[in-house]
């Protein structure tokens, strides 16, 4: 009887234990997830008009059938990150010649809005699809076999997009599938299934975060700001100003966005929150000082940006300048 209840409690332990995944993703990109590129948006659960992610946050816009490894400037971009194989598969297509940023400079992209791209298969029916790459990047052809972390070519702006980022996408027998918790987009994000990364992807859900953050002189552009995320590492004491900035992502309706900016004498420049009435895929901030007097002392200035949720410090990104 004790061998026949030992066997009785084995089999129910390995009842409840987790499934073998079918298959698993490393990451697709070749980048330092939160610090050199953010994944700033997931698969659409949600049905009819709204927008549900995977966590049921907003993270996400309607209909969108992946997910978006950002880059945080034009200039990372051009400096050339690779986007590598989620697995092990063959080449089963690609697309090559679109230019970048025609979506942002008014052309029309239709019937090529993945812009420059791979399609993989793999077995089981599953495939993967990396859009939007770098122009003259892609690096393998149809047919070619290609292995887990092998690079298929760079992130880039081709297609429809108004940022750098690499959209993945992935199916299985043609239906859309949420790598971050393995169920069909038509489920509820309330499914909670299991995550197909793989465990040393290092790869899961975030909140939002900050992309970037730099101290100028001058109050700074929107577009400077996506184009190389400008700072001054040396400040000339003459200056007519100290402006600290900061690129925030995935904030949130309530969210707490604040900056401050201390002197090398700890004289407080600026210390401003602000408090988003609205949710944003992307939001930037600035604040700062005019020059006075005979000019900036001499020293290191040093610049804070944090975003917090319902209290909860959530992401933070410093920038520091010098006087000498």
């Amino acid at each position: 009887m004790k061998r026949l209840a030992r066997t009785i409690i084995l089999l129910c332990l390995t009842s409840l234990a987790k499934p073998a995944l079918a298959i698993e993703f490393g990451s697709p990109v070749d980048c330092e997830l939160g610090e050199t590129c953010f994944i700033q948006q997931y698969v659409d659960h949600g049905q009819g008009a709204s927008v549900r992610d995977t966590h049921c946050g907003p993270r996400s816009y309607d209909g969108h059938k992946g997910t978006d490894f950002r880059l945080p400037d034009l200039a990372a971009m051009q400096s050339g990150v690779n986007v590598i194989a989620a697995a092990d598969g063959v080449v089963v297509g690609t697309r090559d010649g679109e230019a970048d940023g025609a979506f942002t400079s008014g052309k029309s992209v239709k019937g090529r809005e993945c812009g420059n791209g791979v399609a993989i298969r793999h077995s089981d029916g599953w495939i993967t699809q990396y859009c939007h790459m770098l122009l003259d990047s892609v690096a393998v052809k149809k047919g070619d076999e290609v292995s887990i972390g092998q690079t298929l070519g760079l992130i880039g702006l081709s297609g429809s997009t108004e940022f750098p980022h690499l959209h993945f996408q992935v199916t299985k027998d043609k239906e859309i599938i949420d790598p971050f918790d393995g169920t069909a987009i038509s489920h509820d994000c309330k499914d909670n299934g299991q995550a197909l990364w793989t465990k040393n992807s290092d790869i899961h859900y975030n909140h939002g975060g900050i992309m970037s953050a730099g101290i100028v002189d001058a109050p700074p552009d929107y577009a400077n700001i996506k184009h190389s995320s400008p700072s001054i590492e040396t400040f000339a004491r003459n200056s007519p100003a100290m402006v600290f900035w900061a690129h925030f992502y995935g904030v949130e309706k309530h969210d707490v966005l604040t900056l401050k900016l201390t002197g090398p004498d700890g004289v407080t420049l600026l210390d401003n929150s602000q408090v988003m009435t609205k949710t944003r895929a992307a939001e930037m901030r600035f604040g700062g000082k005019k020059r006075r007097g005979d000019g900036w002392n001499t020293g290191r200035y040093l610049g804070s940006a944090t975003l917090r949720r319902n209290g909860k410090l959530i992401a933070t990104r410093n920038a520091e300048t010098l006087v000498p």
